[in-house]
């Protein structure tokens, strides 16, 4: 669920259209709050708000930060994930 989210966010900041971003940014927000991704839950968090706002300038910034705490988290993830697979 979340790389599509990130691509949907993605794509509806590139057209202008706030209010689906903020939406997006809400779905990213869950899902990392529900796997602990705390980093991402709360940049999506000024995300959905800076949406609100209609703040186009704070909102490419935070897409930035949106997207590199996804990369930090999904990097993270994959790292367990391999440290679980590993034989001991």
């Amino acid at each position: 669920e979340m790389p599509e989210a990130m691509s949907a966010l993605e794509k509806s900041l590139r057209t202008g259209d706030f209010l689906l971003s903020g939406r997006n940014a809400h779905t990213i927000k869950g899902v990392a709050g529900n796997i602990g991704g705390e980093a991402l839950r709360e940049a999506a968090l000024q995300f959905e708000r800076a949406a609100k706002d209609g703040d186009t300038k704070l909102l490419h910034a935070l897409r930035e930060r949106v997207h590199a705490e996804y990369c930090a988290l999904k990097d993270e993830i994959e790292r367990m994930l391999r440290t679980l697979r590993s034989p001991e």
